[in-house]
This record gives structure tokens, sequence and C-alpha cells, in this order.
């Protein structure tokens, strides 16, 4: 799952747009060379939602993204 997320931020999420002008998400290719992408594997929808608010409640700045 890691590496066909890694493929998608160096493939799509990381591109500049050529009609837009900018990439979709420009912070996810340093955040994944700063090893600061966390993947987190869900079983299924209910899961899925446990599984963010846990992640939420384990937010800190300092282990989020260091441009918040």
């Amino acid at each position: 799952m890691r590496e066909l997320i890694e493929n998608w931020v160096h493939t799509d999420l990381s591109v500049v747009d050529a009609q837009a002008g900018f990439a979709p998400c420009p912070f996810a290719k340093k955040a994944l060379q700063d090893d600061k992408l966390k993947v987190v594997e869900c079983l299924d929808q209910e899961d899925l939602w446990k599984t963010v608010v846990a992640q939420c409640k384990k937010f800190t700045s300092t282990l989020g993204c260091n441009l918040c």
C-alpha cells in the first residue's frame, strides 16, 4: 500500500497541472522525503472513521506538518 501511495505522490500530487499552474499538493513530496507521511491501513468504512478520530487525537504539531 505504501508503495502505491508513494507513486501517487510522485506521479500525481507533486506534478504541476498546466491548466491550474500548481501541483495538487505541493507539500506531499517533501513530507514523503522527510519521512512525515504516515500510512494507516483501515479494514472497512467504520474502521476508517474510528482510525481517523484516533489519529486526530494523537496529532501534535511536532508529529504533523511542520508548516502548521
